[in-house]
C-alpha cells in the first residue's frame, strides 16, 4: 500500500497563491505590449496560464505518487544525475544575453535546469541527513559528503552565470544542515572559505557591483536602476499594506526609510529576546530558524517515529526555497540581466 502523508495546507495554498500572483504580475507587465503587437492584452498571460495549469496538474499527479519513491536511493541518484546533466547541457545551447541558463526548443518550449536544482537539493539533503542526525559533528563523513552535491549544483549555476540562484541553493543547504543539527561553527568555516570567491564575483563584475551600489543608495539613480526600490519605499511610506505605523502626513523618503529601519530593528530585538529567553546557546538560533520555517521544536517530536525526520527536513527545505525565491524575485527588479 502506498505510504500516505498529511498535506501541508499552508505550503499547498501558498503555492497556488504564488501561481495566481505570478499570473497577475505577468498580465500587469505585458498587457500594453501584447495589445500593441498582437491586438490582445492576453497574449502573454494566456500562454503563461496554460503552463501554470500544466504545472498545477503535474503537482496534483505527483501528490498521488507513493512517498517512498522519493525516499529511495535509486530515485535520489537518478534525479541527481539528471539534474547535473541538464545543468551541464545548457552550455551547449545558444546563449541569451551573454548567459547560458536555458534549454530552448524553438520558441515553444524553454526550460531552466537551475530551477530543478532547488527542489533536488532539498530531496537529496532530506534523504542523506535523516539517518545521520546523531552524526552531525562528523564533518568528514557527514557534512562534507552532504555538501558535495549542492556545491556541484552551485558551481555549475555560477558558471552560467546566475549568482542569485546559486545563493538560493546555498541558503537552502545551510538552513537544512542547521535544522539537522549542524553546529554553527561549521557554517562559519564554510562561509569563510566561500567569502573570497563571493567577493570577487560581486566586486569584479561591473553589473553585479552596480546592483549592490544601487541597493545601498537607490536615490543615486531614482528614474533608472533605483526606480523599483524607491517606488517600494514610497508604497510603504504612504501606508500600503499597513506600512504606515500611525496616522500622519506623507513622509519624505529619508524619513520613512529611517523610521522603517528603527521599527524593523525593534521587531528583531523583540524576536531575539523571545527566542533567547527560554532557549540558550546554539539552540536559540536553531529555534528561530525552526519557527521561521513553521517547524516545531525537536522536543515536540520526541514521541514521533524516526522516519518523520526526513519529511520534516524536506518540508523545511521546500519552504525555504519559496521564501528565498520571493526575496530573489524582489532583487531581480533592481537591475535587469546584463545584456
Amino acid at each position: 500500500m502506498a505510504a500516505r502523508v498529511g498535506v501541508d495546507k499552508w505550503l499547498f495554498f501558498t503555492t497556488l497563491l504564488l501561481v495566481l500572483v505570478g499570473l497577475l504580475m505577468v498580465f500587469s507587465a505585458s498587457a500594453v505590449v501584447a495589445q500593441e503587437r498582437f491586438n490582445s492584452p492576453y497574449q502573454y498571460v494566456g500562454r503563461q496560464a496554460l503552463w501554470a495549469l500544466a504545472g498545477v496538474l503535474a503537482m496534483v499527479v505527483l501528490m498521488q505518487v507513493d512517498s517512498n519513491v522519493y525516499k529511495s536511493s535509486r530515485f535520489i541518484y537518478f534525479a541527481s544525475c539528471v539534474t547535473t546533466i541538464l545543468l551541464v547541457s545548457v552550455f551547449f545551447f545558444p546563449n541569451s544575453h551573454n548567459t547560458h541558463r536555458w534549454i530552448r526548443f524553438g520558441s515553444f518550449f524553454t526550460f531552466q535546469p537551475s530551477e530543478l536544482a532547488k527542489p533536488m537539493t532539498v530531496l537529496f539533503l532530506a534523504w542523506f541527513l535523516h539517518t545521520r542526525l546523531d552524526q552531525m559533528r562528523d564533518w568528514k563523513n557527514t557534512l562534507l559528503k552532504a555538501g558535495i552535491m549542492p556545491v556541484v549544483f552551485m558551481l555549475l549555476i555560477v558558471k552560467e552565470p546566475d549568482l542569485g540562484t546559486a545563493l538560493v541553493v546555498a541558503g537552502v543547504t545551510a538552513l537544512m544542515l542547521i535544522l539537522a543539527g549542524m553546529e554553527w561553527k561549521y557554517l562559519g568555516m564554510a562561509a569563510g572559505v566561500a567569502l573570497p570567491g563571493l567577493a570577487a564575483l560581486l566586486l569584479l563584475v561591473s553589473w553585479r557591483l552596480k546592483r549592490v551600489l544601487v541597493f545601498l543608495n537607490p536615490e543615486a539613480d531614482p528614474q533608472g536602476a533605483g526606480f523599483h526600490i524607491n517606488q517600494s519605499l514610497i508604497a510603504v511610506g504612504t501606508g500600503g499594506l499597513t506600512g504606515l505605523p500611525r496616522p500622519g502626513p506623507l513622509r519624505a523618503p529619508g524619513s520613512f526609510r529611517h523610521h522603517s529601519y528603527h521599527r524593523a530593528s525593534g521587531l528583531f530585538q523583540h524576536q531575539r529576546r523571545a527566542v533567547t529567553g527560554p532557549h540558550q546557546g546554539n539552540s536559540a538560533p536553531a529555534h528561530l530558524f525552526r519557527r521561521h520555517l513553521g517547524i516545531r521544536n525537536p522536543g515536540q517530536h520526541r514521541h514521533s517515529p524516526q522516519h518523520h525526520s526526513k519529511s520534516l527536513l524536506r518540508r523545511a527545505g521546500i519552504r525555504a526555497v519559496f521564501r528565498e525565491k520571493l526575496l530573489k524575485g524582489r532583487q531581480d527588479h533592481v537591475q535587469p540581466t546584463n545584456p
